[in-house]
């Protein structure tokens, strides 16, 4: 009887490192996110590239479901080259 509550217990610590692991890789990328959406609205990054940035991060969070602390708005290497080529046009148009 006792080792089955030991057990019992032992899951449900497991389990709760588990959602809490979620949590706070959800509560990194979502800090991570909103970073990246301030920086587009301080450099005025036109609202339709902004549309695709967001859509980027969407379906990486979707259908990885992780964070790698590396992400950035120009740095990120999931970001395809196309779309990192749009939003560095846009950045250093004044260089051009």
């Amino acid at each position: 009887m006792i080792i089955g509550l030991f057990i019992i217990a032992l899951l449900i610590s497991e389990a709760n490192v588990y959602v809490m692991g979620k949590k706070q890789g959800s509560a990194a990328f979502q800090l991570n996110f909103d970073r990246i959406v301030h920086e587009m609205e301080y450099y005025a990054v036109p609202h339709e590239l902004q549309n695709q940035v967001r859509r980027f991060y969407d379906y990486v969070w979707t259908n990885q479901k992780q964070y790698d602390d590396k992400i950035a708005l120009l740095s990120d290497k999931q970001m395809s080259t196309h779309l990192q080529r749009k939003l560095a046009l846009h950045l250093f148009k004044d260089v051009f």
